[in-house]
């Protein structure tokens, strides 16, 4: 898995490409960050049910809650919270954010190892995973004191560094001027590319 910060990072960056500041018919302000962020690491309740309760339904991690569908579904929601709002204020959350469901199954093939992605669970149970790694690896454990020791580890902060140099300037990016725009994919680029000579 990528970590929860890559998670949310990447749905926010995804949210913010898609939605205007001055947009009014889609959440704006902070929860232009918090509905992202939370459609970002939903997936992820597979381990949290396991470490919790011992549940799981099929693989541990990288189960059915890592495909597009669960992600379409989780988004939907999500947005119907915004219903009231009016059904085009519903429909666009519901589009925006399903797109930002999207990255947590991608960012997760992106890293090349670990447990394949079922992106297209129930209509096919082959999982995928990608040739190169783009993304650091990052480390989960079954159980809480396991978890715990993940939290600690180099190597968990390590991944986490080179995900936000990758991810967060391209959130910035989507609300600056065009120089500060070309910076920050530039500095995006040097984190991608940083973490595959590092990981490959």
């Amino acid at each position: 898995m990528a970590s929860p910060i890559g998670h949310l990072l990447g749905a926010i960056a995804v949210y913010t490409a898609f939605s205007k500041r001055d947009d009014k018919t889609v959440p704006s302000g902070k929860l232009g960050y918090i509905l992202p962020a939370l459609i970002g690491i939903l997936p992820d309740l597979d381990v949290v049910a396991y470490v919790l309760f011992g549940f799981a339904y099929g693989p541990i991690h990288r189960g059915v809650s890592h495909s597009l569908l669960m992600g379409i579904i989780f988004a939907l929601f999500i947005s119907l919270f915004f219903i009231k709002n009016g059904f085009r204020y519903f429909l666009k959350t519901w589009i925006i954010l399903s797109i930002c469901s999207l990255i947590h199954p991608l960012l997760d093939y992106l890293m090349g190892c670990g447990s394949k992605v079922p992106f297209f669970w129930p209509f096919d149970s082959q999982g995928y995973i990608s040739p190169v790694q783009l993304i650091p690896t990052a480390y989960y454990s079954t159980s809480f004191s396991g978890l715990l020791e993940v939290v600690v580890m180099p190597e968990t902060w390590k991944g986490i560094f080179l995900e936000t140099i990758s991810i967060l300037p391209l959130i910035v990016a989507n609300t600056r001027t065009d120089k500060i725009r070309y910076l920050m994919i530039c500095i995006s680029l040097i984190g991608f590319i940083v973490t595959y000579v590092l990981y490959n």
